[in-house]
């Protein structure tokens, strides 16, 4: 956001300066030359710009008016352009996008091609920040292939600062790296030192990301922070501080001297910064450096510190990465009943986030409609203020006074009355509502009835679409399935279907939800494998897969919006017969358990990390081709076992306690295991509510 400011302003305003603030409104009092005020107006404003957002905007629209007056339409575009600055500087993107639209438009009739890549460049890093990751390459792409003099290397620089984000948050790190280190060349400490310093802290967090103890990473971090120093850049001494905090507090090289040492400079350069989502970022590394030194009090008091910035920070994603922060501070100080909370609240946030992520086009929709009423609105204005008579205005507030005295007055009178109707009304109608609310009590009891007894209807129809067990048996015969719905309809599924005699397609699925949302979802997806084998005649995992998200999106596609539901899988094609064994999975992954030399060794095979329905990046699975060995031990398994809370502590399960599991009880036969994996489930969970459906298949191979 700053990078665009700095640059941008550079473009618009280059005027001589007046001198200080009594003096340039003494300039807008008595002088009679409209471009001189105009440029005072402008003069005004500039020294807030990174300050007090609200006062240079409200000097810009000041000068708006006159540069209307006057028909200067190239300042009129500029101006709009730093109103737009302005609301993205305060993170309210949906605005700033209104004011960039009215100045790419008079761009655009003044033909200039730099002006106007810079306005969609603009537009594209509000998207991003709005996580509309898909639209804002739109408008950066659509800058890029415009033709204009790229010898302006300020713009081209915030293109690849702009696309390299956009990258990032889609998972793409080498395309985010090639992007941040094409900006790194475009710039200079010493000519530019904020964006050449940006570059290396951009640099840094992706290193980072890949691997958080990077070496490379913490030198780009160093670097980006001594060149924001020497050049009192406050907001990036603070991020780039924040991220050397967290490498030192990293278990491999952990170094608390030192993570004390740059907790101090980012105490010192937020203060100077005073940006809310900073604040919370340096609450949550100072919180966690305590906690590394079981100073649990501490710790507990930035964790408090940081929620009281909630109402304030706008960046949802830092929220979401707070409270998960905090859940896992709590766990580890033994506060199993708060960890529990954030976890959920985390959670919730993160749906909720999703949410708004698909209403955002009906907002933005809304917005475009008013901006020809917001026009209106300042060209009204204008006129008022042209008309403006000291004696006019003293007799309309009079009558304005008089008739609003009167309205109340009416009002009160009217309230009376009401009042004293109703109250002999009352004794009557208290004996009447009574009667009323035990009839929809009555009628509320007949419908949950109704309710439940349709949801159990919809419990043996979802039975009646899984596989029966004659089919089982001959796919599984040394093998179970454990089926714990947590609801009485269950997101969760397994499906099987018969190739030939030894062929064999066996899945578990999780769809999203559970409960009654979970069962429609699953039986849209139930219905997409059907047709992926019966109807295309696919036989290989990786392609069913494709086929299967290809059906379930054109399910769920509607007129403006993408419904983001569908499911993750582990889908295996084995031949009973050989051993052979195809493998593909969306988010799940597929375990073996082989007995090598006495040894038993869990190998795994990690599943491509994207969901069957919608998604940003949408990729072809991976189709994976595996041998099996005489008492190979195959389990297939959705999320719900793994992530009950439960125990003594009232902790997560975790996939490396059901490893542990599963290796410790690999002498039981297939029979015994799915009673043992019910029994630990039951006595892992405790009184603990069931979080999510549970389905896992285990085949033992001979």
């Amino acid at each position: 956001m700053k990078v665009l400011i700095s640059i941008c302003l550079s473009l618009i305003f280059s005027l001589s300066v007046f001198g200080q603030k009594d003096s340039l409104l003494n300039v807008i009092k008595t002088s009679d030359n409209d471009t001189t005020i105009l440029e005072a107006y402008v003069q005004l404003g500039d020294p807030f710009f990174r300050v007090q957002s609200d006062s240079a905007r409200y000097y810009y629209l000041k000068a708006i008016e006159i540069a209307e007056k006057i028909d200067f339409f190239v300042w009129r575009a500029n101006l709009e352009n730093a109103i737009g600055l302005c609301y993205m500087d305060q993170e309210n993107y949906e605005e700033a996008i209104v004011w960039f639209k009215r100045c790419a438009k008079k761009m655009a009739e003044l033909n200039t091609r730099q002006g106007t890549a810079m306005l969609l460049n603009n537009i594209g890093a509000c998207y991003n920040e709005m996580q509309q990751s898909s639209v804002a390459m739109k408008y950066f792409l659509v800058a890029q292939r415009i033709e204009w003099d790229k010898a302006h290397k300020d713009v081209v620089m915030l293109l690849e600062v702009n696309m390299g984000n956009v990258y990032e948050d889609l998972g793409q790190d080498s395309l985010a790296l090639e992007h941040y280190h094409n900006s790194l060349s475009l710039t200079d400490p010493e000519t530019d030192p904020y964006n050449n310093a940006l570059s290396h802290h951009n640099i840094g967090v992706v290193l980072f990301l890949n691997d958080p103890t990077s070496k490379e990473g913490l030198a780009r971090q160093k670097r980006a922070y001594e060149i924001a120093t020497a050049n009192e850049f406050a907001n990036l001494q603070t991020m780039t501080s924040t991220d050397i905090i967290r490498y030192y507090l990293e278990e491999e090289q952990l170094n608390l001297d030192s993570a004390n040492y740059w907790i101090t400079c980012s105490r010192k350069s937020s203060a100077i910064a005073n940006s809310p989502t900073l604040n919370l970022g340096v609450n949550e590394t100072i919180s966690r450096y305590h906690l590394m030194k079981g100073q649990y009090d501490s710790c507990r008091h930035y964790i408090d510190k940081g929620m009281k910035l909630f109402p304030i920070v706008q960046e949802k994603q830092d929220k979401i990465s707070f409270l998960f922060a905090a859940a896992s501070s709590y766990e580890e100080i033994g506060d199993f009943q708060k960890a529990f909370n954030y976890y959920r609240d985390a959670s919730v946030l993160r749906k909720n986030t999703y949410n708004e992520r698909n209403s955002q086009i009906f907002a933005n929709l809304k917005n475009n409609h008013e901006i020809e009423k917001r026009d209106q609105e300042i060209a009204l204005s204008k006129k008022e203020n042209d008309v403006k008579d000291a004696q006019i205005e003293s007799d309309q507030n009079r009558i304005r006074f008089f008739l609003i005295g009167t309205v109340l007055l009416i009002l009160l009178l009217g309230f009376i009355v009401y009042f004293l109707i109703q109250k002999n009304k009352n004794n009557k109608l208290l004996s009447e509502q009574n009667a009323v609310i035990e009839k929809q009590q009555s009628s509320l009891r007949e419908k949950q009835n109704e309710i439940i007894d349709s949801i159990n209807y919809a419990k043996r129809i979802q039975g009646a679409v899984l596989p029966k067990s004659p089919e089982l048996q001959r796919a599984l015969k040394n093998g179970f399935v454990l089926y714990l719905p947590k609801d009485i309809v269950s997101g969760d599924f397994y499906w099987m279907y018969e190739i030939d005699t030894s062929n064999y397609l066996v899945a578990v699925a999780d769809c999203t939800g559970h409960g009654v949302p979970g069962a429609m979802v699953s039986v849209v997806c139930n219905n997409a494998l059907n047709r992926s084998v019966n109807e295309y005649k696919l036989r290989e995992p990786a392609a069913i897969l494709d086929k299967t998200r290809e059906l379930v999106v054109q399910e769920f596609e509607q007129k403006d919006e993408k419904v983001r539901d569908g499911m993750d899988i582990s889908l295996i094609k084995i031949n009973v017969a050989n051993g052979d064994l195809a493998w593909a999975g969306a988010n799940n992954p597929l375990w073996i358990l082989r007995k090598v030399e006495g040894n038993i060794d869990l190998l795994e095979t990690k599943a491509d990390k994207q969901p069957i329905g919608f998604s940003e990046m949408m990729r072809p699975f991976t189709n994976h081709q595996l041998t099996l060995k005489p008492n190979d031990r195959l389990f297939l398994f959705s999320d719900g076992f793994v992530d009950q809370f439960g125990g003594e502590k009232g902790k997560k399960y975790k996939r490396n306690r059901f490893k542990s599991f599963l290796i410790n009880h690999y002498a039981s036969d297939m029979d015994t295991l799915k009673e043992e994996m019910k029994g630990e489930f039951l006595a892992w969970k405790g009184d603990f509510d069931q979080l999510d459906d549970i389905c896992v298949i285990g085949i033992d191979f001979q």
